[in-house]
């Protein structure tokens, strides 16, 4: 806080999509809530993932692809906090950097979504042949394999860009945004389209148990400056246990087989009270190789502090329970209690360990033939 009754003002920075805007807004709201002597100035800007749309996410070769320009920024000390979807976020973060919060996480699964005024409700309705958008790798391998009848293809744009390529494919090539591609159905995720209160276009919820979720989706984080303690402080009021829990578990099982966006991964957590279930897969680009494995364990309640719990909550390259170079994916426990913190752990080693089973299964066969496919394809298309 200022001197006098000046308040201090936080620099927050976002994508310019409707959604990003949106997303960080509802942020803010949060922390006015919690901190009504701050004031908060919106700063947005455009990332790589917004301007380059004329091909697949994993053709464009960069794992920042929704967060470079962003952290940026952070560096340039042009903004002091960054909003993201933390499906978008990297499991590994230069150390420049820290998740200051992973706020209330909403809705994980993903929505279909027809053309306006479709006789279709179900993927399962369409005809065969029918074409199905999405930009998701791991959507495609899952939903080739439950509907083969279906073809799907690449759809890429903000959310308001799908939706007008759906509805009016011409209009959106005539403005620039498409290439005139007719889609029958998009697939979105859910938690975008409710935020947004286009809930009213969501026609069928992907939520049955073979068709898990993104890593981390249905969450938004805050990005800020290691070093600026002030800022974490700030970050951490908005923090929520069930959130870090779920997201943990699910980016360490990511962190572990090495993916991102170009690899067909998948998660489902369940936690309710301390009872945790954690369903992750590793698939094959066509889904024709799936490899599915699922972990049910009770957290620890305890207050006994864990002696090698990481004391600067960021990194540790520790052993904890056998578990070596284990890391919590970028995301701060700043200010959180010795109870929280040895769920934490807990959450971190399931995820590892979840990892390794699918590696031990003939994972790592699976992820060297996606790396050839994308690298083959990639120098195609050079």
């Amino acid at each position: 806080m200022e001197n006098g009754n000046e308040k201090r003002i936080v620099r927050v920075g976002s994508r310019t999509s409707t959604l990003a805007v949106t997303q960080t807004n509802m942020i803010i709201d949060l922390l006015r809530e919690k901190n009504n002597d701050v004031e908060f100035k919106l700063v947005i800007m455009d990332t790589i993932g917004d301007t380059i749309l004329n091909m697949n996410l994993y053709k464009i070769g960069n794992s920042s692809l929704f967060t470079k320009e962003l952290e940026l920024a952070l560096l340039a000390d042009e903004v002091d906090f960054v909003v993201h979807s933390l499906k978008d976020v990297p499991t590994s973060i230069s150390n420049e950097f820290i998740i200051g919060s992973v706020s209330m996480r909403e809705t994980c699964d993903d929505a279909v979504v027809f053309k306006i005024n479709s006789e279709y409700k179900s993927l399962s309705s369409l005809p065969n042949g029918s074409i199905v958008g999405t930009s998701s790798v791991r959507r495609t391998a899952q939903l080739k394999k439950k509907f083969p009848q279906l073809e799907f293809v690449s759809i890429r744009g903000n959310l308001n860009t799908r939706l007008l390529k759906l509805d009016d494919p011409e209009k959106a090539f005539k403005m620039r945004k498409g290439d005139n591609q007719k889609y029958d159905a998009i697939i979105l995720a859910k938690a975008g389209l409710e935020r947004l209160n286009w809930a009213y276009r969501i026609s069928e919820t992907l939520s049955y148990d073979d068709t898990l979720y993104a890593v981390g989706q249905g969450a938004l984080a805050c990005e800020c400056r290691y070093n600026d303690i002030e800022t974490r402080k700030l970050l951490a009021t908005i923090n929520d246990e069930y959130s870090i829990l779920t997201c943990i578990v699910e980016r360490t099982f990511l962190h572990k087989l090495d993916g991102g966006c170009s690899t067909p991964i998948g998660v489902r957590t369940y936690l309710k009270e301390n009872q945790l279930i954690f369903q992750g897969c590793l698939m094959s680009l066509d889904g024709s190789n799936t490899i599915t494995n699922k972990i049910e364990i009770e957290l620890p309640n305890t207050t006994k502090s864990s002696s090698e719990a990481p004391k600067n909550g960021h990194k540790s390259n520790q052993k904890m329970n056998g578990v070596s170079h284990l890391n919590f994916t970028g995301i701060d426990i700043y200010g959180i209690d010795s109870q929280t913190k040895i769920k934490i752990e807990t959450c971190a080693i399931l995820g590892v360990n979840l990892a390794n089973s699918i590696l031990f299964q003939g994972g790592d066969k699976i992820l060297n033939e996606i790396k050839l496919k994308q690298s083959n394809s990639a120098n195609t298309n050079v």
